[in-house]
């Protein structure tokens, strides 16, 4: 997250969503972060959440 493109951010929150997120209970936090993350990179994750949650009817 510190040195990745936003691209990839998406990508792999993605990823993370597909395998988690069916069937409910799973949690997307940010609650650590790297030192050196620059705080719009931790907004686009959460972007990408609301997006994502708005696509597969879920609350964000």
């Amino acid at each position: 997250m510190e040195t990745g493109p936003k691209e990839l951010i998406a990508v792999q929150a993605r990823e993370v969503l597909a395998k988690g997120a069916p069937g409910g209970g799973f949690i997307l936090g940010c609650d650590v972060v790297p030192y050196g993350a620059p705080p719009e990179k931790v907004l686009y994750l959460k972007q990408v959440l609301a997006a994502y949650m708005a696509e597969h009817g879920g609350i964000a």
